[in-house]
């Protein structure tokens, strides 16, 4: 093994003499605004959704629920992820009334949807009055978004 490699990450590299000399990168230019955290907040619970009903599907070999696997991992990992990521990069878009109206929009109509979507192909087709609400409510959720980013966006 060889010498040069940090044990357990707890060794830190030398800095050259032009790292050492350049300006450290200060907190605020590195941080996420807080209109972009509470989406990527929300995302990183989509992502162990995502992951653990991919888990329970391969170790019961039951493949039933993959179409709402699919959607957790995009439309709640994925698309939320992309979203705080540019509101970021649209601080004014993400500062809007339309913003807030977005986010609680969605937040509410996905789970909502993903529950809805799961039971559907379960077989209980009496849920789909609820399911095409809430569809319809994770689309128009999508098109406020878009709106406010074109209407946002210089």
């Amino acid at each position: 093994m060889s010498s040069a490699l940090p044990r357990h990450g707890l060794s830190t590299p030398t800095a050259t003499t032009e790292q050492a000399s350049a300006p450290a990168a200060t907190a605020s230019a590195a941080s996420v605004s807080a209109v972009a955290r509470p989406w990527m907040l929300a995302a990183v619970f989509y992502l162990l959704a995502g992951v653990s009903l991919g888990f329970y599907m391969g170790i019961s070999n039951d493949h039933t629920l993959r179409p709402v696997h699919a959607h957790i991992n995009l439309l709640g990992w994925a698309t939320m992820v992309l979203t705080g990521v540019i509101y970021q990069f649209f601080p004014r878009a993400g500062a809007s009334r339309l913003a807030r109206v977005h986010f609680w929009l969605y937040q509410i109509a996905l789970p909502v949807d993903m529950f809805c979507l799961g039971l559907m192909f379960k077989g209980h087709t009496g849920i789909m009055p609820v399911l095409g609400v809430s569809t319809t409510s994770v689309v128009l959720a999508v098109a406020l978004f878009v709106i406010n980013v074109l209407r946002h966006r210089s």
